[in-house]
Protein backbone atom coordinates (compact mmCIF):
# COMPACT_ATOMS: atom_id res chain seq x y z
CA UNK A 1 0.00 0.00 0.00
CA UNK A 2 2.75 2.50 0.63
CA UNK A 3 4.55 2.01 -2.23
CA UNK A 4 0.87 2.37 -4.29
CA UNK A 5 0.40 5.78 -2.31
CA UNK A 6 3.66 7.04 -2.50
CA UNK A 7 4.63 6.61 -6.61
CA UNK A 8 1.22 8.72 -7.50
CA UNK A 9 2.41 11.35 -5.16
CA UNK A 10 5.93 12.12 -6.24
CA UNK A 11 4.40 12.13 -9.67
CA UNK A 12 1.58 14.43 -9.13
CA UNK A 13 3.38 16.88 -6.63
CA UNK A 14 5.01 18.95 -8.84
CA UNK A 15 1.41 19.38 -11.07
CA UNK A 16 -0.75 19.91 -8.03
CA UNK A 17 0.38 19.17 -4.95
CA UNK A 18 -3.28 20.46 -3.24
CA UNK A 19 -5.19 17.72 -4.89
CA UNK A 20 -2.17 15.11 -4.50
CA UNK A 21 -1.97 15.47 -0.78
CA UNK A 22 -5.64 15.16 -0.26
CA UNK A 23 -5.61 12.41 -2.54
CA UNK A 24 -2.80 10.28 -1.46
CA UNK A 25 -3.24 11.01 1.98
CA UNK A 26 -6.95 9.71 1.95
CA UNK A 27 -5.34 6.31 0.29
CA UNK A 28 -2.75 6.34 3.04
CA UNK A 29 -5.53 6.40 5.75
CA UNK A 30 -7.29 3.81 4.09
CA UNK A 31 -4.20 1.52 5.46
CA UNK A 32 -4.47 1.53 8.84
CA UNK A 33 -8.09 1.28 8.94
CA UNK A 34 -8.02 -1.76 6.56
CA UNK A 35 -5.33 -3.65 9.19
CA UNK A 36 -7.75 -2.62 12.29
CA UNK A 37 -10.55 -4.19 10.40
CA UNK A 38 -8.55 -7.19 9.72
CA UNK A 39 -7.75 -7.66 13.51
CA UNK A 40 -11.69 -7.27 14.16
CA UNK A 41 -12.44 -9.95 11.31
CA UNK A 42 -9.98 -12.19 13.28
CA UNK A 43 -11.82 -12.18 16.00
CA UNK A 44 -14.61 -13.99 14.60
CA UNK A 45 -12.60 -17.04 13.84
CA UNK A 46 -9.68 -16.77 16.49
CA UNK A 47 -9.43 -16.46 19.72
CA UNK A 48 -7.42 -14.10 21.83
CA UNK A 49 -6.27 -15.51 25.61
CA UNK A 50 -9.24 -18.00 25.52
CA UNK A 51 -11.79 -15.03 24.92
CA UNK A 52 -14.21 -15.87 22.19
CA UNK A 53 -16.72 -14.22 20.10
CA UNK A 54 -18.84 -16.63 21.27
CA UNK A 55 -22.47 -14.47 21.78
CA UNK A 56 -24.95 -13.71 19.01
CA UNK A 57 -24.50 -10.09 20.55
CA UNK A 58 -20.70 -10.12 20.26
CA UNK A 59 -20.64 -11.63 16.96
CA UNK A 60 -22.76 -8.92 15.77
CA UNK A 61 -21.13 -6.06 16.79
CA UNK A 62 -18.08 -7.81 15.14
CA UNK A 63 -19.59 -8.03 12.19
CA UNK A 64 -21.36 -4.40 12.17
CA UNK A 65 -18.10 -2.81 13.01
CA UNK A 66 -16.16 -4.79 10.09
CA UNK A 67 -18.57 -4.13 7.77
CA UNK A 68 -18.90 -0.24 8.65
CA UNK A 69 -15.46 0.02 8.50
CA UNK A 70 -15.19 -1.51 4.91
CA UNK A 71 -17.61 1.30 4.10
CA UNK A 72 -16.06 3.81 5.24
CA UNK A 73 -12.88 2.52 3.55
CA UNK A 74 -14.96 2.84 -0.03
CA UNK A 75 -16.20 6.51 0.67
CA UNK A 76 -12.71 7.06 1.60
CA UNK A 77 -11.19 5.66 -1.71
CA UNK A 78 -14.13 7.17 -3.88
CA UNK A 79 -13.37 10.76 -2.70
CA UNK A 80 -9.97 10.43 -3.41
CA UNK A 81 -9.68 8.45 -6.50
CA UNK A 82 -12.02 11.41 -8.18
CA UNK A 83 -9.25 14.10 -6.51
CA UNK A 84 -6.54 12.21 -7.78
CA UNK A 85 -7.89 11.77 -11.14
CA UNK A 86 -8.56 15.98 -11.53
CA UNK A 87 -4.50 16.19 -10.56
CA UNK A 88 -3.76 13.32 -13.08
CA UNK A 89 -5.83 15.55 -16.09
CA UNK A 90 -3.55 18.44 -15.00
CA UNK A 91 -0.84 16.11 -15.23
CA UNK A 92 -1.15 15.06 -19.07
CA UNK A 93 -2.02 11.50 -17.61
CA UNK A 94 -4.20 10.80 -20.37
CA UNK A 95 -8.20 10.92 -20.65
CA UNK A 96 -9.07 7.21 -20.80
CA UNK A 97 -7.19 6.93 -17.04
CA UNK A 98 -8.96 10.18 -15.81
CA UNK A 99 -11.96 9.12 -17.43
CA UNK A 100 -11.44 5.14 -15.96
CA UNK A 101 -10.81 7.21 -12.44
CA UNK A 102 -14.03 8.93 -12.35
CA UNK A 103 -16.01 5.78 -13.09
CA UNK A 104 -13.76 4.57 -10.48
CA UNK A 105 -14.88 7.34 -8.10
CA UNK A 106 -18.30 6.30 -8.63
CA UNK A 107 -18.00 2.56 -8.77
CA UNK A 108 -16.25 3.40 -5.22
CA UNK A 109 -19.32 5.15 -3.74
CA UNK A 110 -21.47 2.52 -4.57
CA UNK A 111 -19.56 -0.26 -3.51
CA UNK A 112 -19.94 1.18 -0.13
CA UNK A 113 -23.54 -0.16 -0.42
CA UNK A 114 -23.09 -3.69 -0.79
CA UNK A 115 -26.77 -4.56 0.73
CA UNK A 116 -27.86 -1.62 -1.40
CA UNK A 117 -26.74 -2.78 -4.70
CA UNK A 118 -26.59 -6.70 -4.44
CA UNK A 119 -23.40 -9.36 -4.78
CA UNK A 120 -22.83 -8.68 -8.51
CA UNK A 121 -22.57 -5.23 -8.86
CA UNK A 122 -20.75 -5.13 -5.88
CA UNK A 123 -18.23 -7.21 -7.02
CA UNK A 124 -18.33 -5.49 -10.49
CA UNK A 125 -17.45 -2.40 -8.45
CA UNK A 126 -13.98 -4.07 -7.00
CA UNK A 127 -13.12 -4.73 -11.02
CA UNK A 128 -13.30 -1.40 -11.85
CA UNK A 129 -11.18 -0.39 -9.11
CA UNK A 130 -8.48 -2.91 -9.95
CA UNK A 131 -8.58 -1.83 -13.71
CA UNK A 132 -8.21 1.39 -12.34
CA UNK A 133 -5.24 0.58 -10.11
CA UNK A 134 -3.63 -1.22 -13.26
CA UNK A 135 -3.67 1.59 -15.84
CA UNK A 136 -2.31 3.91 -13.53
CA UNK A 137 0.24 1.71 -12.58
CA UNK A 138 1.01 0.87 -16.17
CA UNK A 139 0.71 5.14 -17.13
CA UNK A 140 3.27 5.14 -14.48
CA UNK A 141 5.72 2.69 -15.99
CA UNK A 142 5.28 3.74 -19.56
CA UNK A 143 5.97 7.15 -17.80
CA UNK A 144 8.92 6.47 -16.33
CA UNK A 145 10.55 4.33 -18.97
CA UNK A 146 10.47 7.64 -21.18
CA UNK A 147 12.27 9.35 -18.63
CA UNK A 148 14.83 6.94 -17.70
CA UNK A 149 15.37 6.78 -22.10
CA UNK A 150 15.36 10.77 -22.01
CA UNK A 151 17.85 11.08 -19.43
CA UNK A 152 20.33 8.36 -21.36
CA UNK A 153 19.80 10.31 -24.58
CA UNK A 154 20.67 13.45 -22.94
CA UNK A 155 23.92 11.78 -20.53
CA UNK A 156 26.13 13.59 -23.20
CA UNK A 157 24.48 16.53 -24.91
CA UNK A 158 26.29 18.86 -27.94
CA UNK A 159 25.74 22.61 -26.94
CA UNK A 160 24.05 23.50 -29.83
CA UNK A 161 21.51 21.00 -29.09
CA UNK A 162 21.12 21.87 -25.77
CA UNK A 163 21.07 25.42 -26.31
CA UNK A 164 18.67 24.74 -28.95
CA UNK A 165 16.23 22.95 -26.76
CA UNK A 166 16.58 25.02 -24.00
CA UNK A 167 16.27 28.57 -25.24
CA UNK A 168 14.45 27.88 -28.73
CA UNK A 169 11.77 26.22 -26.52
CA UNK A 170 10.95 23.66 -29.14
CA UNK A 171 7.91 21.57 -28.17
CA UNK A 172 8.31 18.14 -27.06
CA UNK A 173 6.05 15.24 -25.62
CA UNK A 174 4.96 15.52 -22.61
CA UNK A 175 6.98 13.75 -19.28
CA UNK A 176 5.41 14.27 -16.43
CA UNK A 177 4.85 11.58 -14.25
CA UNK A 178 8.00 8.99 -12.79
CA UNK A 179 7.51 6.03 -10.56
CA UNK A 180 9.50 6.81 -7.51
CA UNK A 181 11.76 4.01 -7.90
CA UNK A 182 13.27 5.31 -10.87
CA UNK A 183 13.44 8.39 -9.35
CA UNK A 184 15.04 7.38 -6.14
CA UNK A 185 17.96 6.15 -8.48
CA UNK A 186 18.69 8.87 -10.87
CA UNK A 187 17.70 11.95 -9.01
CA UNK A 188 20.05 12.16 -6.22
CA UNK A 189 23.31 12.31 -8.68
CA UNK A 190 21.95 15.59 -10.11
CA UNK A 191 20.11 16.57 -6.43
CA UNK A 192 23.75 16.87 -5.36
CA UNK A 193 24.92 19.56 -7.32
CA UNK A 194 22.08 22.11 -6.01
CA UNK A 195 22.37 23.99 -2.91
CA UNK A 196 20.89 26.89 -1.88
CA UNK A 197 20.86 29.86 -4.23
CA UNK A 198 24.14 31.99 -3.55
CA UNK A 199 22.71 35.11 -4.56
CA UNK A 200 20.35 37.36 -2.37
CA UNK A 201 17.15 39.26 -3.19
CA UNK A 202 16.13 41.92 -1.07
CA UNK A 203 12.32 43.37 -1.49
CA UNK A 204 12.76 43.89 -4.89
CA UNK A 205 16.33 43.80 -5.73
CA UNK A 206 18.25 40.78 -6.62
CA UNK A 207 22.56 41.08 -5.71
CA UNK A 208 24.75 39.56 -7.50
CA UNK A 209 28.73 39.57 -6.30
CA UNK A 210 29.62 37.78 -9.68
CA UNK A 211 29.38 36.93 -13.18
CA UNK A 212 28.76 39.86 -13.51
CA UNK A 213 28.50 41.46 -9.93
CA UNK A 214 25.09 43.95 -10.52
CA UNK A 215 22.28 44.74 -8.74
CA UNK A 216 19.07 44.00 -10.61
CA UNK A 217 16.17 46.04 -9.39
CA UNK A 218 12.63 44.82 -10.60
CA UNK A 219 9.59 47.14 -10.60
CA UNK A 220 7.37 46.86 -6.90
CA UNK A 221 4.18 45.18 -9.12
CA UNK A 222 6.28 42.48 -9.45
CA UNK A 223 6.83 39.34 -6.59
CA UNK A 224 9.84 37.40 -5.93
CA UNK A 225 8.34 33.72 -6.11
CA UNK A 226 11.99 32.47 -5.17
CA UNK A 227 15.22 31.29 -6.30
CA UNK A 228 16.78 27.85 -6.65
CA UNK A 229 19.93 26.21 -8.53
CA UNK A 230 19.47 23.45 -10.54
CA UNK A 231 21.86 21.06 -13.02
CA UNK A 232 21.29 21.39 -16.66
CA UNK A 233 21.89 17.96 -18.27
CA UNK A 234 24.38 17.44 -16.21
CA UNK A 235 26.97 19.88 -18.43
CA UNK A 236 25.40 23.18 -16.41
CA UNK A 237 24.82 24.25 -13.54
CA UNK A 238 22.68 27.21 -12.98
CA UNK A 239 20.70 29.49 -10.74
CA UNK A 240 17.29 30.80 -11.00
CA UNK A 241 14.96 33.47 -9.92
CA UNK A 242 12.02 34.45 -10.59
CA UNK A 243 9.74 37.53 -10.09
CA UNK A 244 5.73 37.36 -10.53
CA UNK A 245 2.60 39.72 -11.59
CA UNK A 246 0.23 37.15 -11.27
CA UNK A 247 -3.71 37.77 -11.28
CA UNK A 248 -5.91 36.89 -8.41
CA UNK A 249 -6.30 32.80 -9.44
CA UNK A 250 -2.76 33.15 -9.65
CA UNK A 251 -2.23 33.00 -13.80
CA UNK A 252 0.73 34.50 -14.64
CA UNK A 253 0.87 38.49 -16.29
CA UNK A 254 4.04 38.94 -16.39
CA UNK A 255 7.50 37.79 -15.27
CA UNK A 256 11.00 37.97 -15.22
CA UNK A 257 12.91 35.20 -15.38
CA UNK A 258 16.62 35.36 -14.58
CA UNK A 259 19.10 33.25 -14.71
CA UNK A 260 22.96 32.83 -13.83
CA UNK A 261 24.63 30.34 -15.35
CA UNK A 262 28.01 28.21 -16.06
CA UNK A 263 29.16 25.38 -17.94
CA UNK A 264 30.88 22.46 -15.68
CA UNK A 265 35.43 22.59 -15.62
CA UNK A 266 34.58 18.99 -17.20
CA UNK A 267 33.58 20.05 -20.83
CA UNK A 268 34.80 23.00 -23.05
CA UNK A 269 31.55 24.29 -24.27
CA UNK A 270 30.88 27.79 -24.96
CA UNK A 271 27.84 30.29 -25.22
CA UNK A 272 27.41 30.46 -29.18
CA UNK A 273 24.42 33.00 -30.22
CA UNK A 274 25.23 32.73 -33.71
CA UNK A 275 22.61 30.92 -35.08
CA UNK A 276 19.59 33.05 -33.21
CA UNK A 277 18.65 36.16 -34.89
CA UNK A 278 19.23 38.91 -32.21
CA UNK A 279 19.71 42.75 -31.55
CA UNK A 280 21.56 44.63 -28.88
CA UNK A 281 19.48 45.88 -25.92
CA UNK A 282 20.97 47.98 -23.42
CA UNK A 283 19.85 47.85 -19.54
CA UNK A 284 21.84 50.26 -17.05
CA UNK A 285 25.31 49.67 -17.61
CA UNK A 286 24.92 46.14 -19.32
CA UNK A 287 24.79 44.98 -22.57
CA UNK A 288 22.75 42.27 -23.34
CA UNK A 289 21.64 40.50 -27.28
CA UNK A 290 18.50 39.82 -27.44
CA UNK A 291 15.03 38.28 -29.69
CA UNK A 292 11.46 38.73 -28.97
CA UNK A 293 9.27 35.42 -29.48
CA UNK A 294 5.91 34.67 -29.42
CA UNK A 295 5.27 30.91 -27.19
CA UNK A 296 2.23 29.21 -26.99
CA UNK A 297 2.21 27.29 -23.34
CA UNK A 298 5.52 28.68 -23.29
CA UNK A 299 6.46 27.12 -19.67
CA UNK A 300 5.47 23.99 -20.66
CA UNK A 301 7.32 23.72 -24.36
CA UNK A 302 10.44 22.14 -23.60
CA UNK A 303 9.56 19.21 -20.91
CA UNK A 304 12.98 17.10 -21.07
CA UNK A 305 13.75 16.17 -17.38
CA UNK A 306 17.19 17.60 -16.60
CA UNK A 307 15.90 20.87 -18.74
CA UNK A 308 16.07 24.93 -17.38
CA UNK A 309 12.39 24.98 -18.28
CA UNK A 310 11.47 21.96 -16.95
CA UNK A 311 13.05 23.16 -13.74
CA UNK A 312 11.06 26.36 -13.57
CA UNK A 313 7.86 25.01 -14.62
CA UNK A 314 8.25 22.59 -11.57
CA UNK A 315 9.60 25.37 -9.55
CA UNK A 316 6.09 27.63 -9.95
CA UNK A 317 3.88 24.81 -10.56
CA UNK A 318 4.85 23.81 -6.60
CA UNK A 319 4.06 27.36 -5.57
CA UNK A 320 0.40 27.40 -7.12
CA UNK A 321 1.19 29.17 -10.49
CA UNK A 322 -0.81 28.94 -13.25
CA UNK A 323 1.52 28.98 -16.21
CA UNK A 324 -1.76 28.29 -18.99
CA UNK A 325 -1.66 30.62 -21.99
CA UNK A 326 0.64 32.59 -25.17
CA UNK A 327 3.20 34.52 -23.58
CA UNK A 328 4.87 37.28 -25.68
CA UNK A 329 8.76 37.19 -24.27
CA UNK A 330 11.73 39.00 -24.56
CA UNK A 331 14.89 37.10 -24.19
CA UNK A 332 18.24 38.67 -22.92
CA UNK A 333 22.09 37.32 -23.07
CA UNK A 334 24.78 38.54 -21.72
CA UNK A 335 28.18 37.23 -21.42
CA UNK A 336 30.59 38.45 -18.30
CA UNK A 337 33.67 37.54 -19.62
CA UNK A 338 35.40 36.70 -22.80
CA UNK A 339 35.66 32.98 -21.95
CA UNK A 340 32.28 32.84 -23.00
CA UNK A 341 31.50 29.89 -20.39
CA UNK A 342 29.41 32.02 -18.16
CA UNK A 343 26.22 33.78 -19.11
CA UNK A 344 23.20 36.07 -17.78
CA UNK A 345 19.53 35.15 -19.11
CA UNK A 346 16.92 37.32 -18.44
CA UNK A 347 13.80 36.36 -19.97
CA UNK A 348 11.07 38.70 -19.79
CA UNK A 349 7.32 38.17 -21.07
CA UNK A 350 3.71 39.05 -20.93
CA UNK A 351 0.36 36.95 -21.30
CA UNK A 352 -1.09 37.77 -25.02
CA UNK A 353 -4.78 38.33 -23.50
CA UNK A 354 -7.45 37.41 -25.99
CA UNK A 355 -8.15 39.24 -29.23
CA UNK A 356 -4.97 41.31 -28.47
CA UNK A 357 -2.71 42.37 -31.57
CA UNK A 358 0.68 39.98 -31.48
CA UNK A 359 2.56 42.68 -33.75
CA UNK A 360 1.36 45.63 -31.22
CA UNK A 361 2.61 43.85 -28.11
CA UNK A 362 5.94 41.97 -30.29
CA UNK A 363 6.84 45.97 -31.14
CA UNK A 364 6.24 46.88 -27.56
CA UNK A 365 7.96 44.41 -24.93
CA UNK A 366 11.56 45.23 -25.13
CA UNK A 367 10.41 48.71 -23.98
CA UNK A 368 8.27 47.73 -21.24
CA UNK A 369 10.84 44.90 -20.25
CA UNK A 370 13.58 48.19 -20.33
CA UNK A 371 10.70 50.11 -17.97
CA UNK A 372 10.36 47.58 -15.19
CA UNK A 373 14.13 46.67 -14.67
CA UNK A 374 16.79 48.83 -13.50
CA UNK A 375 20.31 47.48 -13.26
CA UNK A 376 22.43 50.68 -12.14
Amino acid sequence: MVPAVAAPYQSLADVDRAKAVIGCGLMATVGPILMGLLIVHGRLVYPVFGIRVDTPEIAAFAVALFYGGLHAVSLLMGIATFVVSLAMKQGGCGKPVVYLGVVTAVADVAGAYPDAIGPVLTLLSQVVFTAWFLAVGAQLYRRGHRWVMAAARSAKPVRAARRTVNHCRRRENPVRLRPTAIAAVLVPSILAAQTAPQRQVHHDTLMSKADPAASLVVAKAFQYAGGQTIDILKVAGAEQHVFIDAALDHSIRRFYWIQFEHYYPDNTDTYDYTGIEQKPVQIGRLAFMGDVRVSPDFFTMDDRPGSDSKAAETFLRGRGFKLDGTFVNLRLFHLPDATNRRELMIIYGEILPAGASEGKLTSEITAHARSNLTIP
